[in-house]
This record gives structure tokens, C-alpha cells and sequence, in this order.
């Protein structure tokens, strides 16, 4: 629901699909930033790409955009990152599949970004 609390499907061979909703009712206030990426034709949902998010307090979190990853299944096309009360992201830097590389900014209180592979 773009709150900024992940919540997930699951569904079962020959059973029925359900939603679980994170409702971020914990006693932290861990939220999270969703990265989306658009690439260019033929890999617009830019399978292979590596997302590096440095925050502030020098810590870094690293994903690869995945498709599949067990029978009959899909991986989310947006990445997932943890950031703490608090935290801020110093820099967004981005390595595509066709190993070019560009640099972002993230806007403090985002939950959600959209990055095109054109833009950096």
C-alpha cells in the first residue's frame, strides 16, 4: 500500500493467494525505501543491475535486481532498503547490465523512488 512498511503475497499450487499487510505497529520506526528502475528496451526492468545506498552514518546497503527465484515465482522489481529513525541517505549509486554507472540523491522523507537508466 506505498506506506513505507513492506507487505508481501504468498501463494500455494492449488490453494489461495494471500496478502499480508505490515501495519508497522513495532517499537521501532524502522520504514523502508522502495527503488524502482526503468532501463532501456530490452531489459527495461533492468535485470542485473546493482543498487549501492550509502547512508549518513557511513553504513551501506547493497541489492541486485532479480527475476524469478523458485518455481513458478516472481521477485519484486523494486528494491528494498532498512533505514532507521533517523537516517539519512547520503548517496544512491547505481550499476546497470550493461555495467555503466551513475550517482543519485535521495529527498529526505521519500519512502519511494523511480530511477531511469537515461537520467544519471
Amino acid at each position: 500500500n506505498a506506506d513505507g512498511w513492506v507487505d508481501f503475497s504468498v501463494g500455494v499450487n492449488n490453494g489461495k493467494m494471500k496478502l499480508y499487510e505490515n501495519q508497522g505497529k513495532s517499537q521501532f520506526s524502522t520504514r523502508t525505501l522502495a527503488i524502482g528502475l526503468a532501463g532501456r528496451p530490452g531489459n527495461p526492468t533492468c535485470v542485473g543491475a546493482m543498487v549501492r545506498l550509502e547512508l549518513v552514518n557511513g553504513s551501506i546497503q547493497a541489492d541486485e535486481v532479480r527475476a524469478g527465484g523458485s518455481y513458478i515465482s516472481q521477485s519484486s522489481p523494486e528494491l528494498f532498503f532498512g533505514l532507521g529513525e533517523g537516517e539519512a541517505v547520503s548517496s544512491i549509486k547505481v550499476r546497470w547490465p550493461d555495467g555503466t554507472q551513475s550517482e543519485h540523491q535521495h529527498a529526505p522523507g521519500k519512502t519511494r523512488m523511480r530511477i531511469r537508466q537515461d537520467e544519471g
